[in-house]
């Protein structure tokens, strides 16, 4: 950096602030001293950082978080992994909650009821959880210089295991640290005795939402005994873990829930929140997450609204004047640098230069010969919506049944264009649903037999029109699915028959006051349907059992499995997203055989 003599500087270059009370004389050289002590404050900032290679290429080596005695440093193997936005989120979590080593290891830094926090607001996919790790890694590295030993997690459910798996993943075996989870944990008492050993020995204890809000809302309250309101109360609340990291931190949306304030009455103020999306429907839920991770910084909900609030609602409306939107925009403004301080926000635009190009590309796929047959047969056969509405009036129920006709259409046809063997995996799931749609009335009217037998001539109307509604159902149902011909009619041989289904019948009156009288009347010879009278369906001509494991029967799926190939062979990974949970079985299904078959000729390669 060129600084130039004292001869170079002119008065124009001189703040104001820096040139003499008594006269116009500039001070020179304070003024070099101030440039200087920056120059020297910059170049020591820069150490911080090293990096190997340049653009894309470069590789963060050393972060330094405190240069002071001892040196804060993130532990190389994990810092290697960090790209530069992660690199500035472990640094905006360090001076936001930590600011120094000087400052922890005060009297006034060490308490627990001090301090600050902040909202690590990156967009999903980014890595925040990496970023998390690395920061409280280095936390619990340097515990006995920092005075933070615990560190508690609170997470949804269903990303508390794989919290666990990332720590197991970013840490070298020689520099890991207790994780506790209580998500696998049945017992209270097991749950207890991990809390009380993680508050007594440090480490990490990842937690779930609802199992947090139940300990402190109710297990508090309801339990007689004194020892687990004293383990909950002093592990979890007072004075609880030295830092608390809140995943999905959007879900404290609303001051007044229970697990919102379940989280608030956490002593320590070294509060992180992590969320993808700060701003949710409403300026109230951000006023929450943000008064959460720093208390009174936006005032009350009340003072809030009055400040941003209303006048930031105000000028989104479609009539609102050029005023109200010029108001809004400032205080937008003033409300963004106002959090600038603890909120950090980053969107996918930091990883464009990481990722490669991303092509798009619309594969046709030509039907199988036996997915042709299957597509034309029903085009021909059990496509026609129209068929029973031949006369020009129309009601609004049969709209509605052309409307659920058009759809069924529509998934058979997807179910053939993807494979054959989906219409045989919905006929199954099909089966089964009506299967236990049978049972759960069975079991209904015999748990409710005690009910309904002491109800008096009051209750006759209403058990009247449940009767009427049922029989609707049953009826419409019946319908819908004879006009769609599902079931072939062509064919009533007994060769061409399946396992019959039970037979709906309308319900009387007194079977749904006597329920002993309606399982009476299932077995009577009454309901028992030949098996000449149940047919299968529409596509059995058709089908062969060997389709069941045959890719190359479905067009789309043996374009797949083509393409998953060669991706294997090259190394790469595949996402697959599908409209249909039947065609996920489906490529579940293979790709399990294929794993099998292969796995059965290792071992045949290795016997013989």
């Amino acid at each position: 950096m060129y600084i130039g003599s004292s001869a170079e500087i002119s008065s124009d270059t001189i703040p104001s602030g820096l040139r003499s009370r008594n006269s116009e004389e500039i001070t020179i050289s304070e003024y070099i001293k101030t440039v200087l002590s920056q120059s020297l404050m910059d170049t020591k900032y820069n150490e911080f950082i090293v990096q190997d290679g340049e653009g894309i290429n470069a590789v963060t080596t050393k972060l330094i978080l405190d240069p002071g005695d001892p040196v804060i440093e993130v532990h190389p193997d994990i810092v290697k992994h960090l790209k530069p936005h992660q690199v500035e989120a472990v640094r905006f979590l360090w001076d936001c909650t930590i600011e120094s080593v000087e400052h922890q290891t005060s009297k006034s830094g060490s308490s627990p009821s001090t301090g600050s926090g902040a909202i690590l607001a990156h967009c999903m996919g980014l890595g925040k959880t990496l970023s998390v790790i690395s920061f409280l890694h280095t936390l619990l590295r340097y515990a006995e210089h920092i005075n933070i030993r615990t560190c508690l997690i609170i997470c949804p459910v269903n990303t508390l295991l794989n919290w666990k798996h990332e720590w197991d993943i970013w840490l070298p075996e020689a520099e890991q640290v207790d994780v506790f989870e209580l998500a696998s944990k049945n017992s209270n008492r097991l749950k207890l005795d991990i809390v009380k050993h993680w508050h007594t020995n440090g480490g990490v204890l990842l937690i779930g939402y609802d199992m947090f809000r139940n300990f402190i809302m109710t297990l508090m309250k309801r339990t007689r005994s004194k020892d687990v309101k004293n383990t909950i109360s002093t592990a979890l609340l007072d004075p609880g873990p030295d830092i608390v990291v809140c995943d999905e931190g959007h879900l404290m949306k609303n001051s007044k829930s229970h697990i919102t304030k379940a989280v608030s009455q956490i002593r320590t103020m070294k509060r992180v929140v992590l969320t993808g999306t700060p701003l949710q429907n409403n300026l109230n839920e951000y006023h929450t997450m943000v008064d959460f991770v720093k208390p009174n910084l936006l005032g009350t909900l009340k003072e809030f609204n009055n400040r941003f609030g209303n006048p930031i609602k105000n000028g989104q409306h479609s009539n609102s004047t050029p005023r109200d939107v010029n108001i809004m925009k400032k205080r937008a403004h003033i409300l963004y640098k106002t959090l600038d301080g603890c909120v950090q926000r980053k969107d996918y635009s930091v990883l464009t230069k990481y990722l490669p190009p991303r092509y798009e590309y619309v594969i046709m796929c030509r039907l199988s010969k036996v997915q042709q047959e299957l597509y034309k047969y029903f085009l021909e056969n059990h496509s026609n919506i129209n068929s029973n509405n031949n006369n020009n009036t129309s009601t609004n129920q049969d709209e509605t049944n052309h409307r659920k006709k058009l759809f069924m259409i529509q998934q058979i046809l997807y179910r053939i264009s993807t494979h054959p063997h989906a219409l045989r995996i919905h006929e199954t799931k099909e089966a089964r649903k009506m299967l236990l749609m049978d049972e759960d009335s069975f079991i209904d009217d015999s748990a409710n037999s005690s009910e309904e037998s002491s109800d008096d001539s009051t209750s006759s109307d209403d058990s009247d029109e449940n009767i009427n509604r049922k029989n609707d159902e049953i009826d419409e149902d019946s319908e819908t699915r004879k006009s769609l011909n599902i079931t072939d009619s062509n064919n009533n041989n007994e060769s061409n028959t399946v396992r019959p289904r039970r037979r709906h019948r309308p319900i009387t009156r007194q079977e749904s006051r006597n329920p002993t009288a309606l399982i009476d009347s299932e077995n009577d010879s009454e309901c028992v349907i030949d098996a000449g009278e149940c047919q299968k369906p529409w596509w059995y001509m058709f089908y062969n059992d060997e389709y069941d494991w045959q890719i190359d029967v479905g067009a789309k799926m043996d374009v797949l499995f083509n393409i998953l190939r060669r991706c294997s062979d090259i190394g790469d990974k595949v996402i697959m997203f599908s409209h249909s949970l039947i065609s996920l079985d489906l490529v579940e299904r293979f790709l399990a055989e294929i794993n099998r078959q292969w796995s059965v000729y290792q071992v045949s390669y290795v016997l013989f």
